[in-house]
């Protein structure tokens, strides 16, 4: 029979799972506009790797924001 998916178990466990993980650890960390809209930047091309970089080592909470989309963008 199969499973009536276009994607794997795993993927669909990770789609489902990432947003609940999401919500538990936003709620354990302030994260604020600004670290969104730098992670937006990144992740259209706007900014390079190295800018990230730079940012991330101007502002710590900034890397931990990162961390948490990094499983959604690759």
């Amino acid at each position: 029979m199969g499973i009536p998916f276009q994607t794997s178990l795993q993927h669909l466990f990770e789609r489902v799972s990432t947003p609940f993980h999401e919500f538990l650890h936003s709620a354990a960390h302030q994260w604020t506009d600004e670290h969104a809209l730098k992670w937006q930047c990144y992740a259209s091309g706007q900014m390079s790797g190295a800018d990230l970089e730079r940012e991330i080592s101007k502002d710590p909470a900034l890397a931990d924001y990162v961390k948490t989309r990094e499983a959604i963008y690759h």
